[in-house]
């Protein structure tokens, strides 16, 4: 840091370029992240009701045949 200062005079918040390695990235991960959550979104919401309906079919299904099999 003295070296710095020495280098640089009033200077005193520079910033090395090499005290931000490892965080170059960092907006691109979190940017693609956002993006993959965005456009996951209106899957899930399309996919919601298929599911649901899918649920009460299987429900309904299930509970008939076990009556039928009880009356037997």
């Amino acid at each position: 840091m003295q070296f710095l200062r020495k280098n640089l005079g009033e200077r005193r918040f520079f910033i090395p370029p090499e005290a931000n390695m490892g965080y170059e990235y960092t907006g691109a991960i979190l940017g693609f992240a956002f993006y993959a959550l965005l456009s996951a979104l209106p899957l899930a919401v399309l996919a919601m009701p298929a599911s649901i309906i899918l649920l009460f079919v299987f429900t309904i299904t299930l509970g008939l045949y076990l009556n039928a099999e009880c009356r037997k």
